[in-house]
């Protein structure tokens, strides 16, 4: 027995290595309902699986029936570059890494200082920015390290 269109989809987001979330913003759909499809609660319906291919860039063949490529063949061509897939990749794991770090740093200052931060220390909130200003730093002068959103 094939494989059913459940599993291509969890197949394509493995291939992809897209989580749930990930492939959820690029399809439009809520990440639910590809946790529904990936875990065989309910089956895609053609409309889905169209959209599901053209927003990954899959075969509709192929989700739907298993027959011929996973992938399309304007996207293999657009992605035939491997190192650019894994470049990207690693940047992103690394800008993960370090938004996470920046969080915890901030969460440590909070604690630290009680919520009430010393003078030379300012933060943009919700821009995701540290700003330091130094005294001494010459006229108009500061060293602002910016976070990564």
């Amino acid at each position: 027995m094939g494989k059913t269109s459940n599993q291509r989809v969890s197949e394509l987001l493995k291939t992809l290595k897209l989580s749930e979330n990930e492939a959820a913003s690029k399809i439009g759909k809520q990440a639910n309902a590809i946790y529904r499809i990936v875990n065989n609660e309910v089956t895609p319906t053609k409309t889905t699986l169209k959209i599901i291919a053209d927003s990954l860039g899959a075969n509709y063949d192929w989700l739907l029936t298993g027959e011929g490529q996973m992938m399309n063949a304007a996207f293999k061509q657009a992605n035939s570059n491997p190192w650019e897939v894994e470049a990207y990749q690693s940047v992103k794991a690394e800008r993960d890494g370090l938004k996470m770090e920046l969080e915890r740093v901030w969460a440590m200052l909070n604690h630290l200082t009680g919520g009430k931060l010393p003078g030379f220390l300012k933060a943009a909130k919700g821009t995701g920015s540290l700003c330091y200003h130094l005294p001494g730093a010459a006229f108009g002068e500061s060293l602002t390290a910016q976070g990564i959103n």
